[in-house]
C-alpha cells in the first residue's frame, strides 16, 4: 500500500530543525538534474564525466548509496562523511535541502508534502520533537531553495518542449496510422519501464548529452546552464530529423525525443508513467480527430 500523502502549507509549524544524526543521508533516494550534477561535480573539483561515474548511478540520475551502514543498515550516499556530514553541503540538491518534504507542482505553484501517516523524521530521528519548531515557509527560505526549484521547474518545460517535438514528428511527418499506433505503443513501453531499466535501454549518446552537456557557463545560477541545454537538446534531435530519409529513421526519432523528455522528467522526480499517458492520450485525440 502507497503511503498517504499529507499537504503542509506555509504557515504550518513542523519540527523541521535537524538533529544532525545524518539520518537522512542514510538509505534515501537523491535523483540529480543536470544542472545540479554540474554544481556538484564543480565543487568536488572533478568533470561532470568523473562525478558521474565515481557519485552517481543510473547514468547520472541518482546519486549512489553505497557507503558505511548507519545502526538501521542502510548506506550512506556517497557524498556523506561521518567526520563532517554531507561533503557537498553547499551545493547539495533540491531533495536533501527539502527532506523530509516533497514537492510537487500543482496548478504553476509549488505546493509540499510529507510521506505517511506521521511526519518521517519521529521515527529515525525522535530528539527532534526537543528542539524548536518552524514554520515550513521559514523551514524553506533558510534551505536557500530558489535556484534549485528554478532549475527544477525549468527542466519540466524542457521535458514538455521535448515531449512536443514527439508529437509533431508523429502528427506532421505523414506517417501512416498503423505506424503512429507503433510508434505510441514504443512510448508507452517507455513509460512503464523502471528508472533503471529505462537508462539501461537508453543509447549511451543520448544519455551523455542528457547529463553531462557540454556547456560552460557559470553554474551559480541555473538559467543559462538551461537555457544552453535546452537549446543542444532541440537541435540535437533536428539534426537526426534532418539526417532521416526513411520513414523508420523518422520514428526512431520520435522515439528518442520522448525518451530524452522521459529521462529529464526521472531526473526531476516526475512521474513518467503517467506523462507517457498523458502524451499517448494527447496524441490519440489527434489522430482520431483527423480520421
Amino acid at each position: 500500500m502507497l503511503n498517504q500523502r499529507q499537504k503542509i502549507t506555509a504557515t504550518e509549524v513542523l519540527p523541521l530543525t535537524c538533529t544532525r544524526e545524518g539520518s537522512c543521508c542514510h538509505g534515501n533516494q537523491v535523483l540529480l538534474n543536470p544542472w545540479e550534477l554540474a554544481l556538484l561535480a564543480s565543487q568536488n573539483k572533478l568533470t561532470t564525466k568523473d562525478f558521474k561515474n565515481t557519485f552517481t548511478e543510473d547514468g547520472g540520475i541518482r546519486l549512489k548509496f553505497n557507503g558505511k551502514e548507519n545502526k538501521y543498515l542502510k548506506k550512506s550516499c556517497s557524498l556523506y562523511s561521518e567526520e563532517i556530514g554531507c561533503s557537498s553541503h553547499e551545493n547539495r540538491p533540491l531533495a536533501c535541502r527539502l527532506f523530509p518534504i516533497g514537492r510537487q507542482i500543482q496548478e504553476n505553484k509549488s505546493a509540499y508534502f510529507f510521506e505517511g501517516e506521521q511526519f518521517p523524521c519521529f521515527k529515525e530521528c525522535p530528539n527532534v520533537t526537543n528542539l524548536k519548531s518552524l514554520k515550513l515557509e521559514d523551514y524553506l527560505k533558510g534551505q536557500k531553495i530558489n535556484n534549485h526549484e528554478y532549475a527544477q521547474d525549468a527542466y519540466l518545460e524542457v521535458t514538455q518542449n521535448l515531449a512536443d517535438i514527439a508529437l509533431t514528428l508523429l502528427l506532421d511527418t505523414n506517417l501512416t496510422n498503423e505506424e503512429q499506433r507503433e510508434t505510441i505503443q514504443n512510448w508507452k513501453d517507455l513509460g512503464g519501464f523502471s528508472l533503471e531499466k529505462l537508462t539501461q535501454n537508453t543509447a549511451e549518446e543520448i544519455i551523455n548529452i542528457i547529463t553531462i552537456p557540454e556547456i560552460n557557463v557559470n553554474l551559480s545560477s541555473p538559467n543559462q546552464f538551461i537555457e544552453a541545454h535546452n537549446e543542444m537538446l532541440q537541435l540535437y534531435i533536428q539534426k537526426k530529423y534532418n539526417k532521416s530519409q526513411t520513414k523508420k529513421e523518422i520514428i526512431n526519432t520520435c522515439i528518442k525525443a520522448m525518451e530524452m523528455s522521459l529521462l529529464i522528467s526521472a531526473a526531476i522526480g516526475a512521474n513518467i508513467l503517467e506523462l507517457s499517458e498523458h502524451w499517448i492520450k494527447t496524441a490519440l485525440f489527434h489522430i482520431d480527430k483527423k480520421n
